[in-house]
C-alpha cells in the first residue's frame, strides 16, 4: 500500500475546578510567565488553550514520542505548582 498512517500526537482535555481555572486566569494577568508558556516549554507539549468558554478545562496536545509518565508528571506538577505558587 502506498499510504500509511501513524499517531503523531493526541489532544487531551484536563478537567479542573471552576475556581482553579479562575485562579489560573487571574494569575496569568499578573505574571511574566503565564501557565500556557510554562506548559509549552515542556518537550512534546503544544496547542495549549484554556479560556473557560467550554468549561473549566485545559486543552493541550502531547506528541506521541513524549506520551509517557514522565511527561504527564511534569504537566501535572507544573499546573499544581502554578496554582499553589511554588
Amino acid at each position: 500500500m502506498i499510504i500509511s498512517h501513524r499517531i503523531a500526537s493526541t489532544n487531551y482535555v484536563l478537567e479542573v475546578s471552576v475556581q482553579n481555572l479562575l485562579d489560573i486566569m487571574r494569575k496569568d494577568m499578573d505574571t511574566e510567565k503565564p501557565l500556557y508558556r510554562q506548559l509549552i516549554d515542556i518537550d512534546g507539549v503544544s496547542d495549549i488553550d484554556y479560556d473557560g468558554h467550554f468549561g473549566p478545562h485545559i486543552y493541550l496536545t502531547v506528541s506521541q514520542e513524549h506520551y509517557n509518565t514522565d511527561t504527564w508528571s511534569i504537566i501535572y506538577k507544573t499546573i499544581e505548582n502554578y496554582l499553589t505558587g511554588v
